[in-house]
């Protein structure tokens, strides 16, 4: 991480409040797209975390679930627990990850080629199984918006994985 990523996280509100109370916390993880819009300038609309979120320490309130995550506030930050595991996320740049640990250490873990490119490019499990291709071609009007183009090799592709209605190999 360069020291201007590092500085554009630690001025970001949710990763200042974690920092603030990070004694007695092991770290936290923050997944996906709210990791990009920091990196990019842009503020999260929603900030995804994996693990535990620590939300009585952070004061976070309750505010709905879904089959795939728990959803907190704090003013205006929206905070989601996923439930997902984060290895069946659609494309790389969507497993960018920040862990914030219980030292105020920041780690960055992110795809440079998809970051450094703004190109998507599918994960493994994308071209397992058509429902997944299916979701992989739904979330790039999301991606589009942050600015990420995708190869019309790769989603002729992900079209032929879903035309096929089964496994790709086969």
């Amino acid at each position: 991480m360069t020291k201007e990523q590092e500085e554009l996280f630690r001025a970001d509100p949710f990763v200042k409040m974690i920092t603030e109370i990070s004694e007695g916390i092991s770290s936290v993880i923050l997944i996906g797209g709210s990791v990009i819009d920091i990196l990019e300038g842009r503020k999260p609309k929603d900030y995804d975390c994996v693990g535990t979120l620590y939300e009585n320490k952070l004061g976070l309130e309750y505010s709905h679930e879904t089959k795939s995550a728990k959803t907190f506030k704090k003013g205006d930050l929206t905070v989601q627990l996923l439930k997902t595991d984060t290895t069946d996320f659609d494309f790389k740049i969507s497993q960018a990850r920040l862990v914030i640990n219980y030292k105020k250490e920041l780690t960055l873990e992110i795809d440079k080629t998809s970051f450094e490119n703004k190109i998507l490019i599918p994960t493994d499990k994308a071209w397992t199984e058509r429902k997944n291709a299916l979701n992989s071609l739904r979330r790039i009007p999301h991606w589009r918006n942050k600015g990420y183009t995708i190869n019309d090799t790769t989603y002729l592709s992900l079209l032929a994985v879903v035309g096929k209605g089964n496994n790709y190999n086969s």
